[in-house]
């Protein structure tokens, strides 16, 4: 097995799931980045290859049959209870937020929400569907993206694709390159990491992570503790957050932020992208394409980033 990061993720199914899709043909291991498990379903894979249902013996098939691998119920709880490190409780915050996180992979959770009398969601049962979504370290992918800092301007950057685009790992990438100690003028970075899927502490040197905070608070107290020069954050999307953003904006710091959006239009329609390109801190975005991952579409800057 070559693909560590597709191992990682299998390693929390039960060993009949685990076996088949070890089987599966190098190539699409490499190029797998979901797996999804949803009850007495065919599992069902999403990779650079399109979709794919495995079989038992480890085929990949374009459709679903008679020998198509099945999640149980029982394979299903015991993914779930795995990924949960088998406390349910102590991930609670996590599930009311829709996913866990597993060996630096997001895993996406479906099943039932339970409520109080006042409707707050307070916990989730009925588990019925997971979603493994493979966290690769792509060393040098993000390589294209670094000359959008190297001058050392007061500038902040955004990173915008749609789902499964690679942006998450073209953050990763990032993070590591600009916080190198072994580059001339390192950075100092703080890494707001709320879904816990950004983490490289090992190969940024100059970084501090904040893990599982919520993204304004982490911000703030990255801003009052840490004196980062850049902070970066992912999937940017509550007017909390923003508003913690402008906070840092105004107290001198830089930022890299992940917003979803598929195209320039979509990312200028984004509220929260409005408001951020009105502290005009903001003058460049990188525009990832759908496929394959880690394509960098256009880079927009100055008026053709402000002007839609």
């Amino acid at each position: 097995m070559n693909d560590r990061a597709f191992e990682n993720a299998v390693s929390c199914l039960p060993e009949e799931l685990r076996l088949a899709l070890r089987s599966l043909p190098e190539s699409v291991r490499r190029d797998c980045f979901e797996i999804r498990l949803r009850i007495e379903q065919p599992v069902v894979l999403f990779g650079a290859f399109g979709c794919r249902v495995p079989s038992k013996d480890g085929t990949p098939e374009k459709t679903a049959g008679e020998n198509s691998l099945l999640c149980t119920k029982a394979q299903l709880d015991a993914a779930f209870h795995c990924c949960c490190e088998y406390s349910v409780y102590a991930h609670m915050n996590d599930l009311l937020h829709g996913f866990l996180t597993f060996e630096g992979c997001r895993v996406g959770v479906a099943g039932t929400a339970v409520c109080d009398a006042s409707g707050a969601m307070t916990s989730v049962r009925d588990v019925t569907a997971l979603n493994l979504r493979i966290a690769r370290d792509v060393p040098g992918c993000a390589r294209a993206l670094l000359g959008l800092f190297s001058d050392g301007a007061a500038q902040s950057v955004i990173l915008a694709g749609p789902p499964a685009s690679g942006k998450t790992t073209m953050l990763r990438d990032l993070i590591v390159s600009l916080s190198s100690l072994h580059r001339p003028n390192a950075q100092k970075l703080c890494v707001i990491d709320a879904r816990r899927e950004l983490f490289a502490q090992a190969k940024a040197l100059n970084c501090d992570f904040l893990r599982g905070y919520p993204m304004e608070t982490a911000i703030e107290n990255a801003v009052k503790t840490l004196s980062p020069e850049l902070i970066v954050c992912d999937e940017v999307a509550t007017k909390a957050e923003v508003e913690a953003i402008e906070y840092g904006v105004n107290c001198g710091v830089r930022f890299l932020v992940g917003i979803h959006a598929s195209s320039k239009a979509e990312l200028l329609r984004r509220p929260q992208v409005q408001r951020l390109l009105a502290t005009r801190a903001f003058d460049r975005a990188a525009l990832l394409a759908a496929r394959p991952p880690g394509t960098v579409a256009a880079i927009l800057a100055g008026r053709a980033l402000y002007e839609d």
